[in-house]
């Protein structure tokens, strides 16, 4: 299915892809997805917000208006506020079918992004963005400056855990307190990663900055864990 956006043409939208929604699987078995993706960018330039807000919000209104969509309708396409005696920058929203973003605006022209579920996707956002500026009459010369910040993703080894034996072999790197949180907190000092650790052998990994890291940190949990005999057997 492909949508045209008429008189906007970087608004030329494809089929999502499933592809930020698989599992990755690596060695020996742990599967794991991204769930968010946290990124700064860079513009180079500086921002006149309230003309900007104008802008999107003529561009949101012809949207909605060409495709039928109420005042209620927040998800599609394009949304965005800004409410500087409440918050300096401003927020938008990209709900397209192909790409699906937040972003924190600010005068500097620096900004932040998140929502996504794959470094493909980040970089489709920040250039439909940058779109979205060119279109509203700004000039950006050259590539922002993109830096993944922090990626958040879920992981499944396979095989159920036993917490307590993990609290008392992981020293100062683990804190395991279950009358507070049902998980182990583990922190990953080489990677600068924080792991929470379920007994389901279900594992919440934040602070990567890339997925190989991602990869990385959980092959290395694995094999501490195999080496601690933390695995309870089924």
């Amino acid at each position: 299915m492909k949508l045209v956006f008429l008189n906007y043409g970087f608004f030329m939208v494809l089929k999502v892809s499933e592809e930020e929604k698989a599992y990755i699987t690596v060695e020996p078995g742990i599967r794991f997805r991204i769930e968010n993706i946290v990124g700064s960018l860079i513009l180079g330039i500086r921002l006149e917000l309230p003309q900007l807000y104008k802008e999107l919000l003529k561009m949101q209104t012809e949207l909605q208006k060409l495709y039928g969509y109420d005042e209620r309708a927040e998800e599609f396409p394009l949304i965005a506020r800004h409410s500087p005696q409440e918050f300096p920058g401003l927020i938008l929203k990209m709900r397209f079918p192909d790409v699906k973003a937040s972003m924190l605006v600010f005068s500097s022209g620096n900004c932040v992004i998140t929502g996504t579920r794959s470094e493909e996707q980040l970089k489709k956002a920040v250039n439909r963005f940058v779109d979205i500026l060119r279109h509203c009459g700004y000039e950006i010369l050259g590539e922002p400056e993109l830096k993944i910040q922090n990626i958040v993703a879920s992981a499944d080894l396979g095989k159920k855990l036993n917490l307590d034996l993990i609290a008392l072999s992981g020293g100062y790197n683990v804190i395991y307190e279950p009358e507070i949180f049902p998980g182990c907190i583990y922190r990953d000092e080489t990677y600068k990663v924080v792991l929470l650790l379920f007994r389901s052998g279900k594992v919440v990994c934040t602070g990567a900055k890339s997925v190989d890291q991602i990869k990385s940190v959980l092959q290395k949990l694995y094999e501490w864990l195999a080496q601690i005999d933390a695995f309870l057997e089924e």
